[in-house]
């Protein structure tokens, strides 16, 4: 039973880093909008005189910034991804969607008939006991 456990934990934080990632990604996304939002007005009053090419410069940079926390977020997300996917036994390519509620979240996957029994059960789990 320490075995399982054992699964289950590493199962829930792989599941918990997607969530957390997946959150992460949605920030950085909303972020760089907003910092694209300014570039193009830095760039707007740089070409009309109102800035200087040192504050559009500082800008771009900016933009820069955002748009590598943004890569890196989706990355990181990706592998996490990969990472459950693998710990699920599922494929490596298989598209995971964390849910951002548990609203009727229980109905849709009859939670209530699970049971740690339901592992032995598995493939996966049998040659682990061998």
């Amino acid at each position: 039973m320490d075995k399982l456990h054992n699964v289950l934990f590493a199962t829930e934080k792989a599941y918990w880093q997607v969530v957390s990632l997946a959150q992460k990604t949605k920030v950085t996304q909303r972020y760089l909008k907003l910092v694209e939002n300014v570039l193009a007005k830095v760039q707007d009053s740089f070409d009309v005189g109102m800035v200087n090419k040192n504050q559009l410069l500082q800008a771009k940079v900016k933009y820069n910034e955002v748009s590598l926390l943004n890569s890196e977020a989706q990355n990181g997300l990706d592998l996490a991804t990969m990472a459950l996917a693998q710990q699920i036994g599922l494929s490596l390519n298989t598209k995971i969607v964390v849910a951002d509620s548990l609203i009727n979240i229980s109905d849709e996957l009859n939670l209530t008939s699970f049971s740690p029994e339901d592992y032995d059960q598995r493939i996966d789990y049998q040659m682990l006991k061998l």
